[in-house]
C-alpha cells in the first residue's frame, strides 16, 4: 500500500497518495490570487467592483500531513460518520 496523506484545503480534508499530495501542493504554490472587491457608492460616485490578480505571499489554507497506514485502514473501515 502506498503512503497516504491528508490534504486540507480550507475547511475540507482529502486523502490521497503522498505523490499526488506533493503534486497538488506544487500546483497550488504556483497559483496567483484573484479577488473581486466591491466598493459602495460614496460622495456622489457610483458603486463599482474592482478586480485584482496578484502573487501569493504565503501558501494560504492548504496543509498536508502523513496518514499512517494502520490509521488509514481503520478510518476507511469506519466510513462516513453518522450525524
Amino acid at each position: 500500500m502506498t503512503t497516504k496523506c491528508v490534504v486540507k484545503i480550507g475547511y475540507t480534508s482529502y486523502v490521497t497518495d503522498a505523490s499526488k499530495a506533493l503534486t497538488l501542493l506544487e500546483l497550488l504554490n504556483d497559483l496567483e490570487l484573484y479577488e473581486e472587491d466591491y466598493h459602495s457608492a460614496k460622495d456622489g460616485n457610483p458603486s463599482y467592483t474592482s478586480f485584482h490578480v496578484y502573487p501569493q505571499e504565503e501558501m494560504g489554507l492548504a496543509t498536508v500531513k502523513l496518514l499512517p497506514t494502520n490509521m488509514y485502514q481503520v478510518a476507511k473501515i469506519a466510513g462516513k460518520p453518522t450525524e
